[in-house]
């Protein structure tokens, strides 16, 4: 089926193509985790120099596997019809299992606003989808966000002819504090899901350089650990802190803080002390070996404080 690869620039898109095509060309799991069926793949990197997809490919250790064509940019001379044509005949002669074509917009029609006009746009999409119904292979485009980062740039025809859209973007914090120049201040990515066959979904990467995908997991569960991380920081210099102390002192929302905070206690990382009265307020602290080793000896004789309704009463 026809699937989009979209993001703005400098997000690391066709860097995580040629990261899709190793995976499939090996029968790798993909970031270890998810896995692929092994295929003969088809690329057409038609928009970087030949020269520094021959680098990246290279670092990723399959410059030369058998199961690789790779289609020289310079074969492409703006009429994307025949070109398509052409990849369509070396995708069945090689029973490619894999498409890709990197980028959309070097297929779109020269003309003023051309993108965004359905009807020249159609006939595109509608080529490439035929790419894929047949040859059976996964075709993957890799395409250009809107300049609002909020969706895929162009016609409503381009995304309503693909079957699904993975998009590349930058977590919104910071997204929002992205320099001029776009470059990204930050290695991690969302690479999230829509799909007319499947679950919505989203992934938290990290990208250190060709080849160099970690992934982190769900964002809910990063932003958790985030969280986490920021009040042990904080309590390694604050010990013996309030609850509303923590919660003014570390960045985020205050339900996810109180969430962290609970969880941390429930791995016995955090301790509590106090009665959580007047007076004797309930205090928190890192958790060291001697606090558990003292905390394990008392804990027959000492008794639970009463449940109250504040926040800190269910930490």
């Amino acid at each position: 089926m026809l699937a989009l690869l979209s993001g703005k620039d400098k997000r690391g898109k066709t860097l995580l193509a040629q990261e899709i095509l190793r995976a499939v060309l090996q029968g790798t799991a993909l970031f270890t985790h998810y896995a692929v069926v092994q295929a003969p793949v088809v690329a057409a990197f038609l928009d970087d120099p030949l020269s520094i997809t021959l680098d990246r490919l290279d670092t990723l250790g399959v410059r030369r596997h058998p199961e690789l064509f790779l289609v020289d940019p310079l074969r492409f001379m703006g009429d994307p019809f025949p070109f398509l044509d052409e990849l369509e005949t070396a995708a069945r002669a090689r029973q490619a299992g894999l498409i890709e074509i990197d980028a959309l917009y070097l297929l779109s029609p020269t003309t003023r606003d051309a993108g965004n006009d359905a009807a020249r746009m159609t006939p595109i999409m509608r080529r490439l989808d035929q790419l894929a119904t047949r040859t059976a292979a996964a075709v993957l485009v890799v395409a250009h966000d809107n300049k609002s980062g909020q969706d895929v740039a162009g016609s409503y025809a381009i995304r309503a002819m693909a079957k699904t859209i993975l998009r590349l973007t930058l977590p919104k914090s910071d997204e929002s504090a992205t320099p001029d120049d776009g470059a990204p201040t930050t290695p991690r990515r969302v690479l999230s899901l829509e799909s007319k066959l499947c679950a919505a979904g989203a992934v938290v990467l990290e990208l250190h350089g060709v080849g160099k995908w970690h992934r982190l997991g769900a964002p809910a569960d990063v932003r958790l650990g985030d969280v986490k991380a920021a009040i042990k920081t904080y309590l390694a210099d604050a010990e013996d802190s309030e609850a509303e102390a923590i919660y003014t002192s570390v960045p985020g929302r205050r339900e996810a803080k109180v969430a962290a905070l609970r969880e941390l206690r429930g791995a016995g990382e955090v301790s509590r002390h106090g009665d959580g009265k007047k007076g004797d307020p309930y205090l928190y602290r890192l958790q060291t070996r001697a606090d558990a080793n003292s905390s394990s000896r008392g804990s027959s004789s000492g008794r639970e404080p009463e449940t109250r309704n504040d926040a800190s009463a269910i930490l």
